[in-house]
């Protein structure tokens, strides 16, 4: 696929993504609810629809399994485009910092960013730091380029991908 065909393609999903649901932006796989009583699980009591409705002095339990994935589109100018669960700030020229909140993460995530631009322009985007107070929150900076090789902080758009397994 050439260039100019990647570029519609990643545009096109991009605009999918903005335009409705059919595409997640931030999940954890599954959220399991149900109700115990005694320490046991209650038998039909699981649901994934939401709370389960319990009685008979049962506790209502919840439990994730699987991994958490957001995912965003920034612009250059530092506006969030796509994705929910996180802000961005821009610091300066080429300058990004993506903040997820407390309890967004059980395990520290792997961050991947990728340029967002025209075909022939030879942007670049990196994770340049990743820290957590390890409250679940996470601050990340990105740095953006508009060249390769020699560093020219320039202002660009860019999607990450975060990702983190759950216990």
């Amino acid at each position: 696929m050439n260039v100019r065909n990647r570029f519609l393609a990643a545009a096109g999903l991009a605009l999918a993504s903005m335009a409705g649901p059919a595409l997640s932006t931030a999940s954890a796989e599954t959220v399991y609810w149900g109700c115990a009583k005694n320490g046991k699980v209650i038998p039909g009591s699981i649901t994934t629809d939401g709370p389960a409705p319990c009685g008979d002095g049962a506790i209502r339990i919840t439990w994730t399994q699987g991994r958490t994935t957001i995912v965003g589109l920034v612009s250059e100018n530092g506006e969030r485009l796509l994705g929910d669960d996180y802000t961005v700030t821009q610091i300066g020229p080429g300058d990004y910092r993506l903040d997820f909140p407390p309890g967004t993460w059980s395990s520290f995530p792997v961050i991947t960013v990728t340029p967002f631009g025209l075909p022939g322009a030879f942007t670049t985007a990196l994770v340049s730091y990743a820290v957590s107070p390890g409250d679940g929150s996470v601050e990340v900076g990105i740095v953006t380029s508009s060249t390769v090789g020699v560093w020219t902080p320039h202002d660009v758009a860019f999607f990450f991908i975060a990702a983190a397994s759950q216990p």
